[in-house]
């Protein structure tokens, strides 16, 4: 399997996890929620984490990393989507992740040193323009 056909599988799931997540939110304190998801979460990789795994270590140089992931990502991030979802429609949320890329790609010029391609420019001015179009007009 390539690098495409899994993060596309990956947004299929993430899709499928924000119904239940939504109902989550809603039902509980979003908070708690992205808590209790992101524990759960770390518990089930367990066993794939051993599975898969040929070797456990880890550097110091790839735990801050890992540290930086786990609070700019799932929590703060998780947190902030969280709260987001119980307060408004799944699918004006669903619109709203169509930011990911403009902020990656952003944060990827800035740090990475990466180039923003024509085929990207054009792109994001389309998704841009959509989403103006689903959410404005």
């Amino acid at each position: 399997m390539n690098g495409d056909i899994a993060i596309l599988i990956a947004q299929f799931f993430f899709a499928a996890g924000a119904l239940f997540l939504k109902k989550l939110a809603q039902a509980t304190n979003p908070f708690l929620a992205n808590a209790v998801v992101a524990l759960l979460g770390t518990i089930a990789m367990i066993p794939l984490f051993l599975y898969f795994s040929k070797e456990i270590k880890i550097s110091s140089h790839e735990l801050l990393w890992a540290i930086l992931v786990s609070v700019l990502s799932l929590v703060i991030g998780g947190a902030l989507n969280t709260y987001g979802l119980s307060k408004i429609p799944l699918s004006h949320a669903a619109l709203l992740v169509l930011a990911y890329p403009f902020f990656a790609t952003l944060l990827a010029v800035l740090f990475l040193g990466e180039a923003i391609t024509t085929k990207f420019a054009v792109g994001s001015f389309f998704i841009g323009v959509g989403y103006l179009v689903l959410t404005v007009l």
